[in-house]
């Protein structure tokens, strides 16, 4: 079951204008790469979601199917000797039925304060449309709570695939109990078509309650949802003003969009702040998201990425984009697929980054992420791991697939973070020794 895609070539540069790195070597750093776990079927395979890590140095991540219920697993990976021991958390559909306790994980967990997890699944809860659910901990027993079953009504949403947001009394601090979290479902909600809410979870009364803040395809033309639809696994991300800030897949042009959410006197509007690929064909500023959230940095831009669009020279949908959104404007700092190799007819600097994840921001403004595809010349377009720093240059970190049949993994889907040292984390979807059914790496940069 691994992952393939079909490379269509094009001789023609289409640039109107976008601030596109044009001539970019893609260099590599040296970088030591461990493989920290292989997962082979009954602790979960096919891992797509970025990693979470608690003050200890323990990692937990979601695996989308596999473990005892087959319908996938919360794992963690604690530091053991030299070493890393994985512990099953949870098996979602292990009673069988109809999986109450919801199934296919898609999203990463987030941890609060008193080490317990919040995250989604994407199907299962009692209306089969996904839930938010939390793994709390007494001792090393591990009990699981479904916050919410989406279903509940005709427009409350459905397939939640994106992580969790949190708002509370402190700054990236989660409470149990306080605050709020979002998230944002694919599909359902009161829109037309049904594709796809923000929605807002937060305990009332010692009930956690459901309310939609916004419906996409409220707006809608004979050819497009102007207002966005389908945001995909992206979430939205949180800003110092309470503001939600998210990329839905479509929107005016039918390639992405990016929107704020701001609340007023008790209601949620939502502002258009860009549409991509407003001249259609020629989608230089990048055009599909599909799995990134957006950052905000310390001037207030918000930076992203897009599947494909950006520079044609080499492949004819684009390879993607990163993206900096600031004083009413776009600009793409980095365009992927402008290293091309002719032997393998491969993107060296990769191809895919909204599939790969959310991107990392340091404190000197270097960003890291990953790419689905590309990287070559290694075959089976694996993906990679880079480096772009603050002056734009673009560093290769890890090129998958690069050991013998790919046992440091392939597909990166999930995205990095970084410990206090500033060592990278991540999960592969495929790869691996054995049954090839994904690792978890690291990167000492």
């Amino acid at each position: 079951m691994k992952r393939k895609r079909t490379k269509l070539l094009s001789a023609a540069l289409l640039s109107f204008g976008m601030l596109f790195v044009a001539g970019a070597q893609s260099q590599s750093f040296a970088t030591t790469f461990n493989v920290m776990h292989n997962f082979g079927g009954t602790d979960g395979y096919f891992p797509q979601a970025t990693l979470a890590m608690d003050g200890s140095g323990n990692f937990y991540g979601t695996a989308w199917i596999g473990g005892t219920g087959s319908e996938g697993v919360v794992y963690e990976l604690s530091p053991s000797g030299t070493g890393w021991t994985q512990t099953i958390l949870w098996n979602f559909c292990a009673g069988g039925g109809s999986c109450a306790d919801g199934s296919q994980p898609t999203a990463p967990v987030i941890v609060d304060t008193s080490g317990n997890l919040y995250g989604t699944t994407s199907t299962g809860g009692a209306n089969g449309k996904g839930t938010v659910f939390k793994l709390t901990h007494t001792g090393s027993t591990w009990s699981e709570s479904v916050l919410y079953s989406f279903g509940a009504t005709a427009s409350d949403g459905a397939a939640p695939m994106s992580r969790l947001t949190y708002a509370g009394a402190s700054s990236g601090a989660l409470y149990p109990g306080t605050g709020a979290l979002y998230g944002t479902t694919n599909a359902g909600g009161s829109g037309m078509f049904a594709v796809g809410t923000v929605y807002s979870l937060k305990k009332v009364s010692g009930v956690w309650t459901e309310t939609v803040l916004y419906n996409f395809c409220s707006v809608n033309t004979p050819s497009s949802c102007e207002d966005g639809a389908q945001p995909g696994a992206g979430g939205v991300t949180l800003d110092s003003s309470g503001h939600l800030y998210g990329i839905a897949g479509y929107g005016e042009f039918g390639s992405g969009l990016l929107y704020e959410l701001i609340k007023t006197g008790g209601t949620w509007g939502q502002t258009r702040l860009y549409a991509f690929c407003p001249t259609l064909l020629t989608c230089t500023d990048g055009h599909f998201a599909t799995g990134s959230n957006v950052i905000i940095d310390a001037t207030g831009a918000i930076i992203g990425t897009m599947d494909a669009g950006g520079d044609y020279t080499n492949v004819s949908d684009g390879g993607g984009v990163i993206f900096k959104y600031s004083g009413g404007t776009e600009q793409v700092l980095y365009a992927f697929c402008q290293v091309w190799d002719s032997t393998s007819g491969e993107c060296e600097d990769g191809h895919g980054p909204s599939q790969g994840g959310s991107l990392v921001l340091d404190s000197s403004g270097n960003l890291y992420g990953t790419t689905l595809l590309g990287g070559g010349p290694n075959p089976n377009d694996p993906g990679q791991a880079y480096r772009l720093d603050s002056s734009n240059g673009f560093h290769s970190l890890h090129k998958f697939c690069a050991r013998t049949n790919c046992s440091d993994g392939e597909f990166p889907e999930g995205g990095l973070i970084t410990d206090a040292s500033g060592n990278l984390y991540g999960t592969a979807y495929n790869g691996g020794t054995g049954s090839q059914h994904g690792t978890v790496f690291q990167i000492i940069p």
